[in-house]
């Protein structure tokens, strides 16, 4: 099926030629790179990363924290940059808001076309197009998210992915990015990473250090951040869910939000 077949047929898909010539060339390399990866494992993306019982209790507690923040309803349009499969899509239009997907991957809008049309979901619209140059006007959204993203994008390159979504934002809305916490676990998780690389000289997954969010994030008005993920849920999940959950959300407070495996940064638009 060619790509304009695949519009017409699935119609609520605009496949956006991304523009890939006019960024920086070690943004090239990290984007095509995850590109070809993400082509690939697309069919069984949601199998591996959201189908075990410990994944679907971290996707609730994401989900529980969302809402809590955006107050999707009726009348809200949110954008997902890098939506994926569009799961997180799907949950925020569920509960009434109107969502815009993006993503870099063909075959990963694909699989997320195939979800909402079996959901039976008709608020959602998806693009193909680059995170770091959105084909959408200024103070066009009432919030926006990016999920599971931003540790494949090099730390010198994040900010300019983060400035389009603050632009497209309307005043006094929220964006809220997921970073992976390199404290995860506490002195034990972190020690438990370091000797994992020193052992297999592998670099561990993009992680957001302390010292580097006063820089990514000036200019921007941070009002939150909550964790997602403790320590020792999915055993606990074994015993009971319900104290499973009660744990968990103590990863949205400080001081356990400092431990939990990733982060929700939370900003604010100058609603001035």
């Amino acid at each position: 099926m060619n790509r304009a077949s695949f519009q017409k047929e699935k119609g609520t898909v605009d496949l956006i030629p991304p523009s890939d010539h006019d960024g920086p060339p070690g943004l090239h390399a990290a984007e095509a790179r995850h590109h070809r990866s993400y082509s690939k494992e697309a069919v069984v993306y949601d199998q591996k990363r959201f189908e075990t019982f410990g994944e679907q209790l971290i996707m609730g507690m994401l989900d529980s924290a969302l809402r809590e923040w955006l107050r999707p309803s009726k009348g809200r349009r949110i954008l997902d940059v890098a939506a994926g499969t569009c799961r997180a899509s799907i949950e925020l239009a569920r509960h009434g808001a109107t969502v815009v997907g993006v993503d870099l991957t063909e075959e990963m809008l694909r699989q997320g076309q195939t979800k909402i049309a079996e959901a039976g979901i008709t608020t959602i619209r998806l693009h193909r197009a680059n995170g770091r140059q959105l084909p959408f006007k200024d103070n066009s959204f009432d919030h926006a998210i990016s999920l599971r993203f931003m540790h494949l994008i090099p730390l010198e390159f994040q900010r300019l992915f983060l400035n389009e979504m603050m632009r497209v934002l309307k005043p006094g809305g929220y964006m809220i990015v997921e970073f992976n916490n390199p404290f995860y676990g506490g002195l034990f998780g972190f020690y438990h990473s370091w000797l994992n690389w020193k052992q297999r000289r592998q670099k561990p997954p993009g992680r957001l250090w302390p010292h580097q969010v006063p820089a990514l994030f000036a200019g921007f008005r941070m009002v939150g951040r909550v964790g997602i993920r403790l320590p020792g849920m999915g055993r606990i999940a074994r015993w009971s869910r319900k104290w499973a959950l009660r744990y968990g959300r103590m990863a949205h407070h400080f001081p356990l939000n400092l431990v939990a495996g990733t982060t929700l940064f939370i900003c604010q638009k100058d609603p001035g």
